[in-house]
């Protein structure tokens, strides 16, 4: 797999165990907004291939996003975007995650839809993949990216 740019959310407990099979790894801050653009300007600087982000799932199942949608908390994130982006989902996942169909509309959905929405202005053209892991078998991820 190539080397991926991996992101998690600020709460996210598992950092260190993400750090140990994941050469770049950012995890963002309390304020999403510049945390975004951060992450924007390292997209348009190193160019990667694959694009992950995680997240702590509730319970123990772990899930892949398919979708993110222009919506957080029933409003609009951006006035003028469109309505979803599909995410990268592997043609084979392992039974442990489920592709989720319908994303939630909280930060997760919100950094993904605003990645997706850069990268179509942009034109750049990364896999872009979210997780909300109830594990911390990150080894579940990489083989089939």
């Amino acid at each position: 797999m190539a080397n991926p740019l991996v992101f998690t959310m600020p709460t996210f407990p598992h950092i260190l165990e993400l750090s140990s099979m994941f050469p770049r790894v950012l995890k963002l801050g309390p304020n999403l907004k510049t945390e975004v653009e951060y992450l924007k300007n390292r997209i348009k600087k190193e160019k990667p291939e694959i694009i992950i982000g995680f997240a702590l799932a509730k319970g123990d199942k772990s899930y892949i996003e398919k979708t993110c949608f222009n919506e957080i908390h029933k409003k609009k994130i951006l006035k003028s975007g469109s309505d979803s982006f599909e995410l990268y989902v592997p043609d084979r996942l392992p039974p442990e995650i489920i592709p989720r169909e319908d994303a939630s509309r909280t930060f997760c959905n919100y950094v993904c839809y605003l990645l997706s929405e850069f990268l179509q202005s942009e034109g750049l053209k990364p896999k872009l993949s979210f997780y909300h892991m109830g594990t911390t078998r990150f080894e579940l991820v990489t083989p089939r990216m």
